[in-house]
């Protein structure tokens, strides 16, 4: 049961830092990014393409950071000029569309063949009393804990940080008053689309990679993004971390044999369907 909550941390820390993204991106630009880990499984296959050119794991890992923030820049270039004065819905659906777009690029430049990926931490581990830890495990989890808080303090105390809060709630105002509107915009996608990528890197050593694996990745980061109500930067770290293992020790029970996939989608709705409660009860008076 300890190995299997160990390997969950994996995921969960996956679905906790790309939901970190998603809730700072709220918090914001005032959008839901449904693109998050497409951006991020793009950065993962420049990094195979590019491994698969010949170029060193190490160089590759760069290569795709780089390359998932190009599209951040680009896609956040892109929401500035024809979307910037939107509402948080169309804004949220574009992104859709920049998934289903996304997807049907990384399958096309990857094929229907399964890739191997590189392993940043060459595999190391710690051996604790009966278990082994892998060091990828560890980073992981302490990354994450600091994106988490480091995310809050920044949006709280730091200057640019309060900016981000004022373009999220007052963005015609933001401007007025000569806040950099298109450079904080394009920032923030470029930040949260190189996390995403990071996040991708973590959990494909792990297992060959299709591009298909990224949908999974993104259901459980909108789940943990909802743990957190969309607000909560630290409680949507550890709902991400939790919903991981969680998922992971579930094949242990018998009713959840080959359903543990399901997780995320029975957290997503249970939180969906306590969200509304008020509204509910307000109409049944």
């Amino acid at each position: 049961m300890l190995e299997l909550a160990i390997n969950g941390v994996v995921l969960g820390g996956v679905y906790a830092a790309i939901a970190i993204c998603i809730v700072l991106m709220f918090q914001t630009l005032g959008t839901v990014n449904f693109a998050a880990t497409t951006i991020g499984g793009l950065g993962a296959v420049a990094t195979i393409l590019v491994m698969e050119a010949g170029a060193p794991p190490a160089v590759s890992l760069i290569a795709g950071a780089l390359a998932a923030a190009a599209l951040g820049a680009a896609v956040g270039g892109l929401m500035l000029w024809r979307f910037g004065s939107a509402d948080t819905t169309t804004r949220s659906t574009v992104t859709i569309v920049l998934l289903v777009g996304g997807m049907a690029l990384g399958t096309r430049l990857l094929g229907s063949d399964a890739h191997s990926f590189p392993d940043a931490f060459g595999g190391g581990a710690v051996s604790l009393p009966g278990i082994s830890v892998p060091v990828a495990t560890i980073v992981e989890v302490v990354a994450v804990l600091l994106l988490a808080f480091g995310a809050r303090a920044f949006l709280r105390r730091a200057r640019t940080g309060v900016q981000l809060r004022a373009l999220s709630m007052r963005p015609v105002t933001a401007r007025l008053v000569g806040i950099k509107v298109g450079a904080l915009t394009v920032g923030v996608w470029v930040f949260t689309s190189v996390v995403s990528a990071l996040a991708v890197f973590f959990v494909l050593p792990t297992s060959t990679f299709s591009f298909a694996t990224t949908t999974t990745l993104l259901i459980g980061a909108l789940a943990a993004a909802l743990i957190g109500m969309l607000r909560s930067l630290p409680l949507a770290a550890f709902g991400g971390l939790a919903l991981g293992i969680l998922q992971s020790i579930s094949v242990t029970w018998p009713m959840m044999v080959n359903l543990n996939q399901m997780v995320p989608f029975v957290v997503i709705i249970v939180i969906l369907l306590w969200w509304r409660r008020k509204d509910a009860w307000s109409e049944s008076r």
